[in-house]
């Protein structure tokens, strides 16, 4: 089942590069396969040890794709409900609903009501499936993150605010917990900052400014886990900065 989805998800990858990259079909097709079918992460994390990243990835990436669609059904139904649910699974597609509304409705006559029907298709696929977890939903969350944000794990990029000595003692583990959020809320302030003067100063496009919350997501809160987590938050970045700033 993990194998179909990533097939499904390497196809939308190339689909996007194809079509909305500005580079030659060659190197599109290079792209595409590297970031998808050829990728060693994929193949990794999809074929040798399976997980279910790749499902996440397949949500988010069919939902960019409906939301540039010229069929109003297909923008306004279909690719809310699909970003919907990949919030519903792993929660990180939300970051990506400002720009899927702003592709939805840019060309839309009737902007307020096709925000509304997004937004409420959106909602319904983002809520519905958690309905049966809503009496542990707020314990699940809490313990989660908590286990991301609580202890630097082998893919944080604050490994080194928590050094090999320290494992020989437990009263430094406080010591690197702390300049483990300092680091945090330091790159989470820089990175604010230079998104919002870029958008105000129109410098960077919204596709920049969504590839940069997706990877502040990966590489400040999700740390805890493996290469496969943080490709959820690359493979997108790269994708979107792509559109903008072909190599």
């Amino acid at each position: 089942a993990f194998a179909l989805f990533d097939s499904v998800l390497a196809v939308l990858i190339m689909l996007y590069v194809l079509r909305y990259w500005e580079a030659s079909r060659r190197e599109a097709i290079g792209c595409g396969g590297a970031l998808g079918a050829a990728s060693f992460v994929m193949w990794q994390w999809g074929v040798h040890s399976p997980q279910d990243k790749g499902i996440e990835l397949m949500l988010i990436m069919g939902a960019v794709l409906l939301s540039l669609s010229k069929r109003r059904l297909n923008r306004l139904v279909f690719s809310p409900c699909l970003l919907g649910l990949s919030v519903a699974f792993k929660v990180i597609g939300g970051l990506l609903l400002p720009l899927c509304l702003v592709y939805a409705t840019a060309r839309s006559p009737r902007r307020r009501s096709d925000l509304a029907l997004f937004s409420v298709v959106f909602i319904v696929a983002a809520l519905v499936w958690n309905v049966p977890y809503l009496p542990n939903l707020e314990w699940l969350l809490a313990a989660r993150v908590g286990a991301d944000v609580g202890l630097p794990g082998h893919a944080s990029p604050f490994q080194w605010a928590f050094p090999p000595e320290y494992l020989l003692t437990v009263t430094h583990i406080p010591i690197a917990l702390q300049r483990a959020w300092y680091a945090r809320i330091v790159i989470g302030l820089v990175l604010s900052v230079l998104v919002g003067v870029g958008l105000a100063r129109r410098t960077i496009s919204m596709e920049t400014a969504t590839a940069a919350l997706l990877l502040a997501l990966v590489w400040i809160v999700l740390v805890a886990g493996g290469l496969d987590r943080m490709n959820i938050g690359m493979v997108p970045a790269i994708l979107l900065i792509g559109r903008n700033h072909p190599w």
